[in-house]
């Protein structure tokens, strides 16, 4: 029996927290693209379906992979930028022509799923 019978069952209603993974605040503390309060913002987009939440959510996250992430802190630039044209949309191949081409050992199976 991994119990005994009569189990203290307070011990087991929650865990210790060691502050390994609590959430710190201060001016020395570094950035974390998981913020609780773009956490709270996701969860009431999801919650409420909410564009209003949502474009709230959006903001503060984008604002955070800015400070904390590389990907952030790049700056794509448009193709006119760079005296180029984009490429008309007629000129680009049907998406049932290139589907043909697929190979699925090349692939994973949720990719090509009916889902993806």
């Amino acid at each position: 029996r991994g119990f005994p019978m009569e189990a203290d069952t307070s011990l087991f209603t929650t865990l210790p927290n060691l502050g390994l993974y609590h959430w710190r605040e201060g001016p020395e503390v570094e950035k974390h693209i998981n913020d609780p309060m773009v956490i709270a913002k996701l969860q009431e987009a999801a919650r409420t379906n909410s564009r209003a939440a949502y474009a709230s959510f959006a903001a503060l996250h984008n604002s955070l992979v800015k400070g904390s992430s590389l990907r952030g802190q790049l700056d794509f630039k448009p193709p006119r930028q760079y005296g180029r044209a984009p490429i008309p949309l007629e000129a680009v191949e049907p998406a049932s022509e290139i589907v043909k081409r697929f190979r699925t050992g090349a692939m994973s199976y949720g990719s090509i799923s009916m889902e993806a």
